[in-house]
């Protein structure tokens, strides 16, 4: 595994920082985003892990540290979709070490948000509400009150409101949610920091999630009819939306709105739906609907996954 590779040879630092955007790009943007990117890790992996040890006590080893922990964000979001939580642990350390040889507080505190997500991703909740309730109150005053750092302290708390829900904390949750909308509008300057999506639709999105993990599918389609999630550059955040009304109109036994939404999931990221369990759990109910309608089109869904039902 290239994560284990001692081989390889150093690159120029700046070419791979190229190289690395341009996959971050691929991840969030493409509707084939695991084909497109996949295939191209190894080689990435090696490249920076055999730089990061040419470089590690010269004078470009904070520029190299700082590549490398973009490249174990990435990472960690793509062992979290392939469900490798051992592998998204290794990454998210990789992450923070390299975020701390950076000396970048913003990507310091974007490794710790990874982490938190890590640590959601094993259901360690309790883990993950301290991890980033510490470091969004540490943010500013580690990077100043910028944008950035403002945007960082409201995506930690996202990740927070999160695992309080699932924890089953669920108004702490939804209080802890309603501090962070306002953060989000202050911190639109910052534009998409760390990669985290964090804006005031990111922050809504995350209500549907909390208000589906309560089992109130009337508020979270109440939210939900107050979007507009075409406007989001992030492939995974627009399948989710679309994902998250499949399982409103699931919880309302609604059968149709199921399908128009997991059909809707298909035409966002038929990728990702390949690589859904829950989605496919939600396509194989389905095959045993009321209606024949909707059991030939889940049928037509299935066989278009490859799902063995």
């Amino acid at each position: 595994m290239a994560l284990m590779s001692g081989g390889g040879d150093p690159v120029d630092v700046d070419e791979l920082a190229t190289r690395i955007d341009h996959a971050w790009k691929t991840w969030q943007i493409s509707r084939h985003r695991y084909s497109g990117l996949l295939p191209t890790l190894p080689a990435l992996i090696r490249d920076t892990e055999a730089t990061l040890r040419s470089l590690r006590r010269g004078p470009q080893r904070r520029q190299i540290a700082t590549v490398a922990s973009d490249l174990y964000g990435l990472l960690r979001t793509v062992t979290r979709r392939v469900e490798r939580t051992d592998l998204s642990f290794l990454v998210a350390d990789r992450g923070l070490r390299s975020a701390e040889d950076a000396d970048d507080p913003i990507r310091l505190a974007v490794a710790r948000w990874n982490l938190g997500h890590t640590l959601l991703m094993a259901g360690e909740h309790e883990a993950a509400i301290e991890l980033t309730t510490l470091a969004a109150g540490s943010v500013i005053t580690e990077a100043g009150p910028t944008p950035a750092a403002i945007a960082m302290t409201g995506a930690l708390q996202l990740v927070a409101a999160v695992a309080e829900a699932r924890a089953g904390r669920l108004w702490e949750a939804r209080d802890r949610l309603s501090t962070v909308h306002p953060i989000a509008v202050r911190s639109q300057p910052a534009g998409n920091v760390g990669h985290t999506m964090f804006s005031p639709l990111n922050v809504e999105l995350h209500a549907i999630a909390i208000e589906l993990q309560a089992g109130d599918a009337i508020e979270a389609l109440r939210i939900a009819d107050q979007l507009d999630a075409s406007e989001c550059p992030s492939i995974e955040r627009r399948f989710t939306f679309a994902l998250d009304l499949a399982r409103a109109y699931e919880l309302r036994r609604e059968e149709t709105g199921t399908l128009l939404h997991l059909l809707d999931a298909e035409r966002v990221a038929p990728e990702d739906l390949d690589h859904c369990p829950a989605a496919q759990e939600m396509v194989r109910r389905l095959l045993h609907s009321a209606r024949s309608t909707n059991r030939t089109q889940a049928a037509a869904l299935a066989d278009r996954l490859g799902m063995d039902t």
